[in-house]
């Protein structure tokens, strides 16, 4: 027996008890993924009824005291409230409340939360001024509000002048209320600040292609509160609105907004003198 046959013994032996361990050698389990329960689609973000506030203006009024005397007769589990995004700015130690919103619109609708029921209104005014303090525009005396509690929407008349563009007007809503006869009325309130903005013409073009949701979510966006209530309100699927409306005043991220988002929006105004004309 040579030498060469020598070595290719042990040579072979080595080999096979290799491969007798690589194929005893333990493998570890790779854990098995879980199955992934049926889930429906994600819905698409852009389809979300979410209003952006958009940065404070420089040209903006400064912020005000809260106003409006919250008078306990009679007793309302939720105040008189104005629909629109609050500014709470600090001067000195005194807190600053401004209600500012912003629309596209010449002669924009306006949205309240009325507590009283009819019965307990006297009277009502709603005003709106410009920065001097001259009156755009006033209701007159037969401005009644007929049912309530709810939302009501104030339009200015597209027969008064327009808001010109980029100035900021204020508004404001009065109402004198009574639960006695024996005591004189009280006087409830809301004021705030609205100006009317120029958008570009991608942002035109958009809505007057979209549907009435569709309007509501790119005015909600682009930070125009008023103008994505009243495209909502002209939904035709009222379920579907009222659904939409609450989301949309709860992105808004104002506990008052959030205490009515469910309440229901209800006819405003009779204008008593008109009815008496066509009788």
């Amino acid at each position: 027996m040579n030498a060469t046959h020598l070595l290719i013994k042990p040579l072979q032996i080595a080999v096979a008890i290799s491969w007798i361990m690589l194929g005893f050698t333990p493998v570890q389990a790779q854990p098995t993924a879980p199955p992934i329960p049926n889930q429906p689609p994600n819905p698409n973000p852009l389809e979300e009824l979410i209003f952006l506030n958009p940065p404070p203006d420089q040209d903006a009024p400064e912020g005000t005291e809260a106003s409006g005397d919250r008078n306990p007769c009679p007793e309302v589990l939720k105040p008189l409230t104005a629909l629109v995004p609050v500014r709470v700015t600090q001067q000195d130690e005194q807190k600053l409340v401004s209600l500012q919103v912003e629309t596209t619109q010449a002669h924009p609708t306006f949205w309240f939360y009325i507590p009283y029921q009819p019965e307990a209104i006297v009277s009502s005014t709603f005003l709106i001024q410009d920065r001097q303090g001259r009156t755009i525009y006033e209701t007159e005396d037969n401005f009644v509000i007929t049912d309530a509690p709810g939302i009501i929407r104030i339009t200015l008349p597209p027969t008064e002048p327009p808001l010109n563009k980029d100035e900021w007007y204020e508004w404001g809503l009065g109402v004198k209320v009574s639960c006695d006869a024996t005591l004189p009325p009280q006087r409830d309130s809301t004021e705030g600040w609205v100006k009317r903005e120029d958008i570009n013409s991608q942002l035109q073009t958009q809505l007057q292609n979209a549907t009435p949701r569709k309007r509501a979510i790119l005015y909600a966006r682009n930070g125009f509160l008023f103008d994505a209530l009243t495209a909502l309100a002209d939904m035709e699927n009222k379920d579907l609105m009222q659904e939409d409306w609450s989301q949309l005043l709860r992105s808004v991220g104002s506990e008052e907004l959030d205490a009515i988002a469910t309440e229901p929006i209800v006819d405003c105004c009779n204008v008593e003198a008109e009815e008496e004309v066509s009788q």
